[in-house]
Order: structure tokens, then C-alpha cells, then sequence
């Protein structure tokens, strides 16, 4: 199960790329992230809701610089591991499509794409000021 979302932004797709991998921009409920920009490197998102908190643990399989990143990712309590690939198109406004794949449940694929609506808002709201 997958699936893919396109998302119009006001945002350049360079500044939009830096800060998709940015250790220093901070969406809530993430807390922390490591980040090896580098194909075999890796990703670790911090996160706490509720007060719990989850670790999610992937890694870079394409990078393409302001265009392309693919990675996994994978939460540390679940047994789900998916696939992501984000897209930067265009130059001063920038089409964002992000396909996700490897759902277990179409509870969790549907959870997910929730999440990616609340995620680009709050990155667009931070990177637009």
C-alpha cells in the first residue's frame, strides 16, 4: 500500500530541499534529528507525543541535490518499514510530491498521509516568515 501527495508551495525548492534534512529545523512533534546527506547515510527522527517518545531510523537510497530525496524509514515500535521519495519540482514555487510505500494497514498508510498534510503546513508556515 502507498501513497502520494502533491503539495503547491510559495517556497524556493533549494531552501525547501535544505531544510527537508535540516538537524536544526525542528517541526514538533519531532525533537531531534541526525541526518548523513549522503546515499547509505542516515536519518534518525526524534519525536515525543503524549510523552512517549519513538525513534524513527532510516536510510538515504538516492539523493539527488534540490531535486530528489529517497530513503526509509522505519519507527522503532512498529514492524513497518516503508519507503519514501520527495520531489522538489520547479524553481521559485515548488511542486512537492511525496510517495510513500510498504504500508501494513490502511490505518497506518491513512495516518500517514494525515501527517504529511500537518507537515508541509508547518514547513511552509516556518520557512515563509
Amino acid at each position: 500500500m502507498k501513497i502520494i501527495k502533491k503539495f503547491k508551495t510559495n517556497i524556493e525548492k533549494k531552501k525547501l530541499y535544505e531544510a527537508w534534512t535540516s538537524e536544526e529545523l525542528l517541526i514538533p512533534p519531532v525533537i531531534g534529528i541526525e541526518c548523513e546527506r549522503e546515499v547509505g547515510g542516515k536519518l534518525v527522527l526524534y519525536s515525543e507525543e503524549d510523552g512517549k517518545e519513538r525513534k524513527m531510523i532510516g536510510k538515504f537510497k538516492e539523493i539527488i541535490p534540490n531535486e530528489k530525496l529517497v530513503y526509509t524509514s522505519k519507527w522503532d515500535d512498529s514492524d513497518e518499514e516503508t519507503l519514501i521519495s520527495v520531489e522538489f519540482n520547479g524553481s521559485s514555487h515548488t511542486e512537492l510530491v511525496i510517495e510513500q510505500e510498504g504500508f501494513l494497514t490502511p490505518e497506518s498508510r491513512d495516518k500517514q498521509a494525515y501527517a504529511w498534510d500537518d507537515y508541509v503546513d508547518e514547513l511552509e508556515e516556518l520557512l515563509d516568515n
